[in-house]
């Protein structure tokens, strides 16, 4: 083992007047790092990290580095909301690496928890008595300790068997919706018939009270039936699956097998039946289940953070159509307000007169502008159901905002005409035809793309993410400044194209907004598609020079 790989430890003073003569030589980092001892990535790291307007200097590097130490948020300065927050997820069976990931995603840097620290606190809260500990969802499993298993065991009860080594490979990608995998969780009296995403990790789940493959398979169409994809299904063994040809030409999926015994070909099923017999272990009775509570327990399961997500969870990763209405029935449930943000999607913008159209949901509140008056005057509103309305009029009787804009007839005026233009002229209506155009143009170009990770959207508004490696989405740094020379070789070949967006640690910007107007025609999207063919082309020669 090298010596710079023996020990970790940070760089005083002394290494960094190292590292600033032997860079001024001109030797590598490699060498640098070889001559100083210690890893090239510290050298690199350090390089990056503490560079001033005139380039490295070892004191105002070490200055930087003094700082930085004074006033970082640690994790391991205490809060009381952090330790609130752990109690919350707690209550939702989330485990600490979960609550970990969705910390990431929600909190600030200094509130961020490892697991292990989560851990530790709940360790802690045990030695004094407490009982968090009772929460955590998994306390240890029951493993398979060897002996002979018959390799071709459920084979022979299963007519015309695909084997999943006839799988198309872009399965194994995980880089589209639709390929599922399928198994059966056995209980006392019934069982649970579960499949779940392999990109997503989105599930679905219906209770059979007999394990036949004619109740197995009806379970399977009507889940899905529900679902917008449904590319592959790839299935255990068992005999419950043996009318898998009956699947295969409801759903218009080819279904594969894995091998015996290999569970591993199927993980993401797998996994996810763990977690569901954290809600009802073996032996338990699930004759005695609720259809709701099977319902509610899933839809928990589904906005569970996970890790492979980076923090995200099953339904905000991919939201099925299923998503809204199940948080509109959520806020329901708990008398909680559903308020839509439609300041960029109402008003036509993805082929709908707003965005939770799509879904049938009607909010309870609804924020909107910039599609109203068309850019012409600022203008913003709000809309509201009558029972809040008369909720405010049996109580205070006042709304006291908004005073000095209020009903201002000039911007009236402007939101009134542009309503009217959009009505006249079917232009919802032509973003909802011509957007589908736009959509599956952007995923043409993405496939020929190097550095197109992803496309979403719907309507006229779509978005691209630019990564740095297609394969595993990791996204360019934001000293790599990838968006904006992204927009300018979009500019250079007469197409302008919008910023927006982060990735997910909230400062590597990498999306690309597509945005047209409302009143854009086939032949202009056509138009769109190919300058920004060009302008792709452009900036892929110019990242990799």
């Amino acid at each position: 083992m090298k010596n710079q790989n023996k020990h970790y430890q940070q760089l005083t003073q002394e290494p960094r007047y190292q590292i600033s003569g032997l860079r001024k030589a001109g030797m590598s980092l490699r060498s640098i790092a070889q001559e100083v001892g210690v890893h090239f990535s510290t050298v690199s790291r350090e390089l990056r990290r503490n560079v001033s307007e005139g380039g490295y200097d070892p004191v105002i590097a070490h200055q930087l580095s003094e700082s930085r130490k004074i006033t970082a948020n640690k994790a391991n300065k205490r809060l009381e909301r952090t330790d609130a927050i752990i109690k919350e997820f707690l209550v939702f069976r989330w485990s600490p690496e979960s609550i970990s990931q969705r910390l990431k995603v929600e909190a600030g840097k200094h509130e961020q928890l490892s697991h292990s620290t989560i851990y530790r606190r709940i360790e802690e809260d045990r030695q004094q008595g407490g009982a968090l500990f009772r929460q955590l969802p998994r306390f240890g499993k029951t493993r398979w300790k060897g002996g002979k298993r018959n390799k071709k065991a459920g084979v022979r009860l299963i007519p015309d068997r695909i084997d999943i080594a006839d799988r198309p490979n872009v399965v194994d990608d995980r880089e589209r919706l639709g390929d599922w995998e399928g198994d059966t969780v056995h209980g006392r009296n019934a069982y649970l018939v579960t499949l779940v995403d392999r990109t997503s990790l989105f599930t679905l789940v219906q209770r059979v009270l007999k394990k036949t493959k004619e109740q197995v398979a009806d379970a399977m169409i009507r889940m899905l039936k529900k679902v917008h994809s449904v590319q592959t299904i790839t299935l255990d063994n068992g005999g419950e699956f043996a009318d898998h040809v009956r699947v295969s030409k409801a759903t218009g999926a080819d279904v594969y097998f894995a091998k015996p015994y290999a569970s591993w070909q199927r993980g993401t099923n797998e996994n996810t039946n763990g977690r569901i017999r954290r809600f009802w272990p073996k032996k338990f009775d699930m004759a005695t289940l609720a259809d709701q509570e099977i319902e509610d327990r899933i839809l928990l399961l589904n906005l569970t953070p996970r890790k492979v997500l980076g923090g995200l969870t099953p339904l905000e990763l991919t939201p099925d159509d299923n998503y809204w209405p199940a948080v509109r029935k959520i806020c329901d449930k708990y008398d909680v307000l559903l308020i839509a943000d439609e300041v960029m999607t109402g008003f036509g913008r993805t082929g709908k007169a707003f965005g939770v159209d799509h879904w049938d949901v009607i909010p309870d509140i609804i924020a909107s502008a910039k599609g109203m008056a068309a850019g012409y005057i600022p203008t913003g509103g709000i809309f509201v159901k009558e029972s809040i309305i008369n909720t405010i009029k049996n109580g205070s009787g006042a709304f006291i905002h908004g005073h000095t804009y209020n009903a201002n007839p000039l911007s009236c005026r402007a939101v009134a005409s542009v309503l009217t233009y959009i009505k006249n002229h079917n232009l919802i209506e032509n973003v909802g035809q011509n957007g589908k155009v736009l959509g599956q143009g952007l995923l043409d170009l993405a496939k020929e793309s190097p550095f197109i990770g992803d496309v979403r959207g719907r309507g006229y508004m779509w978005a691209l993410e630019i990564v740095k490696d297609k394969a595993t989405k990791m996204p360019f740094l934001a000293q790599d400044k990838a968006t904006a020379r992204a927009l300018s070789a979009c500019l250079d070949n007469g197409l302008i194209v919008y910023p927006g967006g982060c990735h997910i640690n909230g400062i590597d910007t990498n999306i690309l907004l597509v945005a047209p107007p409302l009143v854009t025609t086939k032949a202009e999207v056509d138009k769109l598609l190919d300058r920004l063919q060009s302008g792709l082309k452009q900036f892929a020669g110019e990242i990799q020079n």
